[in-house]
Formats: C-alpha cells, sequence, structure tokens
C-alpha cells in the first residue's frame, strides 16, 4: 500500500472538498472460479467538504500519459470510514483486457456538486509481475478441514452476506484454526487470502465461497 497526503483544493463558491490522504494498493489476482489472473489498482482518497459529505458528486482516477480516466458517481464508489476520516473509492481498477495496470503518475480528482475540485497526485511504481509464475496463496481441504496452502504466513480477510467483516486475521500455512473456523461457519460468507509479493503488490486469492469450501 502507498499512502499519499495533501493537496490543494480550487474553487470560488461554498467551500471546495478536500482530499486529504490517497491510499493505494496494487493487486495481484487470482480469480478461484474463472483461474484468471489480472492487475488492479485499489484506490480510496480521504475526503473533506465542509458542505457536507452529500456535496462531494464525482471520483476521478487519472493516468494522463495512457490517457485513461476511471470515474465513479456518488452511486458507484464504495465508502468506508476510519476514526474521523470518511473514504471513498473503488478496489477494482483495471484494464479492459486484464492487461498490466500502467506504472507512472496518477491524479485524483474529487468534484463537488458547484464543479469545485480538489486534487492529488500518488504514483505506482512497482516492478513487472510475472504472472504466469505468481505462486498464490490457496486452500485445500483434507480429511474434512480446511487448510492454508502458502509460501508465508498469509491474511485472511471473510465477508458476511451483509458484506461486513467478520474475520481479518494473519494464518500460518497448514490447518486453519477451528476458532477462525467457526466464525466463517455462517451462510454466504466470502472469503480473500492476501500475500505481500516481492514487486510491493498484494497478491489476492479470491473471493472463495466458503458454503462450498469451508462449511462441513
Amino acid at each position: 500500500m502507498v499512502a499519499v497526503a495533501v493537496l490543494f483544493a480550487v474553487g470560488c463558491t461554498g467551500s471546495p472538498p478536500e482530499i486529504l490522504h490517497v491510499d493505494v494498493t496494487l493487486a495481484v489476482r487470482l480469480d478461484p472460479s474463472s483461474g484468471a489472473r489480472y492487475e488492479a489498482l485499489e484506490v480510496f482518497v480521504a475526503v473533506r467538504d465542509d458542505d457536507g459529505d452529500d456535496d462531494v458528486a464525482l471520483l476521478q482516477i487519472v493516468h494522463d500519459d495512457r490517457q485513461l480516466v476511471w470515474e465513479f458517481a456518488r452511486e458507484e464508489w464504495l465508502t468506508t470510514t476510519h476514526g474521523a476520516d470518511r473514504w471513498i473509492g473503488s478496489p477494482d481498477l483495471r484494464m479492459a483486457d486484464d492487461a498490466p495496470v500502467p506504472r507512472g503518475a496518477y491524479r485524483a480528482l474529487v468534484w463537488d456538486v458547484a464543479q469545485q475540485q480538489a486534487t492529488a497526485d500518488f504514483f505506482v511504481t512497482h516492478r513487472p509481475v510475472d504472472l504466469p509464475n505468481v505462486v498464490f496463496p490457496t486452500f485445500e481441504r483434507r480429511a474434512g478441514r480446511v487448510s492454508v496452502v502458502s509460501p508465508a504466513e498469509a491474511l485472511l480477510r471473510g465477508y458476511n452476506r451483509s458484506g461486513e467483516l467478520i474475520v481479518n486475521e494473519r494464518v500460518p500455512p497448514g490447518p486453519l484454526a477451528e476458532e477462525i473456523a467457526r466464525r466463517l461457519d455462517q451462510a454466504g460468507v466470502r472469503v480473500y487470502l492476501e500475500l505481500d509479493h516481492e514487486t510491493g503488490a498484494t497478491l489476492q486469492y479470491g473471493p472463495v465461497d466458503w458454503d462450498v469450501t469451508g462449511r462441513s
């Protein structure tokens, strides 16, 4: 993850929005259902607007060199809160043909309903990832018990049917701890495994349908 702080805002009426921080993760993903391997950017910006949260109307992520623009209206971005900060963004900025995500300079732009904007620059500088040969963490089931197969300790994230994070634990390779398995043992749970990669990217395996993989 790359964290970038601050910036400038321009505008003339009312209070312009502010971008306080930008968090960026280059995710390298393996979809267990399709076998697809691809890169995606997870970009979230901490936004403040003295005119109220509803005054923020549009988020854009721009790569000028490649003339790429990802655009999200209020009903399209995801919103999270951490402490006093409100974050908006997307976990799935990717190329249409699943080509590698462009490296280099990006801009995050936030617009309010009066067309005032705030801008922050960030950079994606990770080394190229050899996608066909990446070793992802995975699950396997043996003798009725689920094990984590990974070259190192991985992060396990589990979400219930409502999208609530119910497990966020680092797990070693080997049989999954019974306490974690019990917390995941409910209908509709989707699970991900994450592992840091030598390029600085984050390897992600999922989503795994726990009804199929993990429940006894």
